[in-house]
């Protein structure tokens, strides 16, 4: 995953024909943007900022939804937006015994 940084902030986040432009909150499959919900994309942004780290599932609800008590069901529903959203890519959101790992970058 490459990036482009603007004063130290990395804004675009590129893997394969994939861009997560952080500045925007947009998705994008070759320069195309691509539909997601807000809780999507927050999800995306945990993963993305993680750098190819493990996050665990209490880690990414926690940071998503802070201070709410999340149930299993609603971060299924968001994963499975992204994938969905990603279709043949899908597996560039991998998951780990319960927890979600970013691309490597």
């Amino acid at each position: 995953m490459s990036d482009t940084a603007t004063q130290g902030r990395r804004l675009v986040h590129e893997s394969g024909e994939w861009e997560i432009d952080l500045a925007r909150r947009e998705l994008r499959a070759r320069g195309a943007p691509v539909p997601i919900g807000c809780r999507a994309f927050d999800i995306i942004e945990v993963l993305v900022r993680s750098a190819g780290e493990l996050v665990t599932k209490h880690d990414l609800a926690s940071r998503v939804w802070p201070g709410a008590i999340v149930e299993d069901n609603a971060l299924q529903f968001h994963i499975s937006a992204i994938r969905k959203a990603l279709g043949p890519d899908r597996e560039l959101l991998r998951t780990a015994s319960r927890a979600w790992l970013s691309p490597a970058r």
